[in-house]
């Protein structure tokens, strides 16, 4: 009868230890995604920069052409 009950308990603290790394694996993978979403929106604004500027710069080279165009 012993011998049942500490098995018993054993296993209740082995499925609660189990439990607890799950939890604590979770607020990990939790930590690391929002860190990762934190990057990948400073990244997408910096490439929307990047393309407005390219967008202008783009957009200046295609009027001096045009005005060496209508100088010929």
């Amino acid at each position: 009868m012993l011998g049942t009950l500490v098995a018993g308990f054993a296993s209740v603290c082995m499925m609660l230890g189990r439990r607890d790394e799950s939890f604590s694996r979770a607020q990990n993978d939790i930590v690391e995604l929002r860190q990762i979403t934190a990057e990948l929106a400073k990244t997408a604004a910096s490439t929307a920069q990047t393309t407005v500027h390219h967008g202008e710069k783009i957009a200046e080279l295609r009027m001096r052409i045009e005005r060496m165009e209508d100088r010929q």
